[in-house]
């Protein structure tokens, strides 16, 4: 039997349908298919086509990056034959520090303590070679033995000057033979610098040195380390301490923190 559908079909068009109503039936399907299909290829390509030139010009940024980094590593490796052929400065620039001479910046104008201070900006006439060593100079202990022993002949600390210098620095330093020992048990310097990291905290409000570390402190700035005590004790925290101080031809603060494995630098 047929459908309700195809008898109604039949009433309104006969027992065959038109021709002319197939062909319109037919072009109009096709035309369905070529509005959804032009419209789901471009919704697709907008998803999918985007991201192509995106990553297309990440990858050639990448590309011509290597290749100046790989032109610049092959112009150093070029230039490392140059560098071997340095010669040795002399001694007088043996304790030679970069930016650093009083004489260039009296001439320059500067006075009233001024002079003393690193400028860069100063005009310098030069050869350029390798520093030296310092003489009798002794590679550092290993660390830890190396934060509470160094060699007095590194930091260039006499014998005499040691004895004339003030109690407490006895009382830190102990001069022993060509070594100088660090005592940080010592009750009245722990208990100094001990003090000196709570205030600290307590600024940062606080309630201990201790915990620093858990509120998100991990690097300090120390300007005129002294003896390197309070970077010494910051290291137990495990926090780093900078040490940053001013130049000194003998017994440098710096020299002295650096000896003992802390990071310092002249300022």
């Amino acid at each position: 039997m047929r459908s309700p559908l195809l008898n109604k079909l039949s009433v309104i068009f006969g027992p065959r349908p038109p021709v002319s109503w197939l062909l319109l039936c037919f072009v109009s399907v096709l035309a369905l298919i070529a509005v959804f299909g032009s419209s789901s290829s471009n919704s697709f390509d907008s998803v999918t086509s985007t991201p192509v030139p995106e990553i297309f010009t990440n990858y050639r940024r990448l590309k011509e990056q290597a290749a100046v980094d790989y032109f610049e590593l092959r112009t150093i490796l070029s230039g490392s034959s140059r560098q071997r052929e340095l010669g040795l400065c002399g001694k007088e620039r043996e304790n030679y520090v970069p930016c650093y001479n009083v004489t260039a910046n009296l001439i320059s104008g500067f006075k009233d303590g001024e002079e003393f201070d690193r400028r860069c900006e100063v005009p310098r006439h030069g050869s350029w070679c390798l520093v030296r060593p310092p003489k009798d100079y002794k590679i550092p202990l290993r660390w830890p033995a190396g934060r509470d022993v160094i060699w007095s002949g590194n930091i260039k600390i006499t014998k005499d000057q040691f004895l004339s210098s003030g109690g407490v620095t006895k009382r830190i330093m102990l001069l022993e033979e060509n070594q100088i020992a660090f005592h940080p048990e010592d009750g009245l310097i722990f208990d100094g610098v001990k003090d000196y990291s709570r205030q600290i905290a307590e600024m940062l409000g606080l309630g201990s040195d201790s915990e620093l570390f858990q509120a998100g402190v991990r690097t300090v700035l120390d300007i005129g380390c002294g003896f390197g005590s309070f970077g010494a004790h910051l290291v137990s925290l495990k926090l780093m301490t900078l040490c940053i101080a001013a130049y000194e031809a003998t017994g440098s603060q710096v020299q002295l923190a650096l000896e003992r494995g802390l990071p310092a630098m002249i300022g």
